[in-house]
């Protein structure tokens, strides 16, 4: 298909501006006021959205071509392309979309162009470098899934020319908000009407498409799908990886996800040498597939420490696992239990905590989370029982003696908050909708 036919396919509402693009996704994403904001400030810098496939970045694109529309924005000066169109005879370059005038477009007011999977169009990072210095009308949100290629190109010729925001699926509170905007009530009436929603987030994950589904094995089979499919076989393969060998990695690192990474051991198990396991390791991660938690150590030790690694998602944990039942199977729970907190305590309301470690000892003394505060260290065990045993509540004062903190939480599947010889434990749903610890993280 021709670029200008695709390009004006894409963009309906140059020829019929009352028409909306996202009403069917009546929710919006917490990051979608940093998009707003960003289109209407004179800002020059372009901003760069990155995350995963399937977390929301395409749609709240266009939920802000509709929001701009509503603001009294041209509909001509809002123009959004996808590089990853599967019609495109020939890669489309950012220079031909800019290029393109739209019909209606006004010259004396400021285009805006939202470039979709920009990682995928040829000779980008000089285009934007070039762009954001000599144009000032022209302002750009581009997004990728490849996390490496704009760090790259960023390094290369985007110093100081655009900003990079990281995305990631749907917080607990995002999922209320999409629910309660899916049944037709207010977020609070959706946890009374719906008293195990907790249950229906830790079983789908935080990909928003699934959020309205009860079909739990059809929506992990699409996890499986969009993941060995588009992320990797799709996403992956230009760079020349062996595709099926980061494709079986990964399924492994889903379904042990929170567990400590050994190359060496996982190459014996894959049959391959470790330098090929490392690079794929790296590959997952640019692809924003997995996360890796660093041990908490002094100075240059951290050098020598195994990573912890984590699905991106919480949903992908019983997607990739054998026995996806999380009934009949206490270890996935763990797991994904594991993996929601990691996720919330990374990005909590859309702030990165860059201070996130794991603790462990030669003495099989181990704490989930280490959050450098200040002045002292604070401590998150986590746990999937709904009651915290005695045993528990003593490792982490061992945790706690050994790095000189009483800044101690367990996170756990019961209901209710209590303080116990020092460790303050809290229900897994109190801790994602307000969590605690992060009040007392400089202290």
């Amino acid at each position: 298909m021709l670029f200008y036919a695709v390009l004006a396919e894409q963009n309906p509402w140059w020829l019929l501006p009352g028409s909306p693009q996202a009403l069917e996704y009546p929710a919006r994403r917490d990051f979608h006021e940093r998009l707003y904001s960003h289109a209407q400030s004179d800002d020059r810098r372009a901003l760069v959205v990155l995350g995963p496939r399937q977390v929301g970045k395409t749609v709240a694109l266009k939920q802000l071509v509709d929001r701009l529309r509503d603001a009294g924005w041209p509909p001509g000066n809002l123009t959004y392309f996808d590089f990853s169109d599967d019609r495109l005879v020939h890669p489309a370059s950012p220079r031909e979309v800019a290029g393109f005038e739209p019909p209606g477009v006004l010259p004396d007011k400021p285009r805006l162009l939202l470039l979709d999977e920009i990682n995928r169009a040829p000779r980008w990072q000089g285009w934007l470098k070039q762009m954001v210095d000599s144009n000032r009308s022209l302002r750009v949100i581009a997004t990728g899934s490849i996390a490496g290629a704009l760090r790259a190109g960023a390094r290369e010729s985007g110093q100081g020319r655009w900003d990079e925001l990281r995305v990631a699926g749907l917080t607990y509170t995002e999922h209320l908000r999409f629910r309660a905007a899916i049944v037709g009530v207010s977020q609070g009436e959706v946890r009374r009407r719906f008293p195990n929603e907790l249950q229906r987030y830790l079983a789908l994950g935080g990909f928003p498409e699934h959020v309205s589904t009860d079909d739990l094995a059809r929506a992990r089979a699409r996890i499986r799908e969009d993941i060995a499919d588009r992320a990797i076989a799709r996403d992956l393969a230009e760079s020349g990886v062996d595709v099926e060998g980061v494709r079986r990695l990964f399924a492994y690192l889903a379904a042990q996800s929170g567990a400590v990474f050994s190359a060496r051991e996982r190459a014996r198990d894959l049959e391959v040498d470790e330098r090929s396991i490392k690079s794929w390791l790296e590959h997952l991660s640019d692809a924003q597939l997995i996360g890796r938690l660093e041990q908490h150590t002094r100075g240059a030790a951290r050098l020598r420490t195994k990573p912890k690694i984590y699905a991106a998602d919480h949903g992908m944990v019983a997607a990739f696992a054998a026995s996806p039942d999380r009934r009949h199977d206490s270890e996935i729970l763990a797991r994904i239990v594991e993996t929601v907190v990691f996720r919330h305590l990374r990005d909590p309301s859309g702030t990165a905590i860059d201070r996130l470690r794991y603790f462990r000892t030669d003495l099989h003394l181990e704490g989930d989370f280490v959050i450098a505060g200040d002045r002292k260290p604070l401590v998150v065990e986590v746990t999937s029982s709904t009651v915290v045993k005695p045993e528990k509540i003593r490792r982490v004062r061992e945790v706690g003696e050994a790095l000189r903190t009483s800044a101690l939480f367990v996170v756990h599947l019961g209901i209710q908050t209590e303080e116990r010889e020092g460790v303050r434990c809290v229900p897994l749903e109190t801790f994602l909708l307000h969590p605690p610890m992060l009040e007392q993280r400089d202290v």
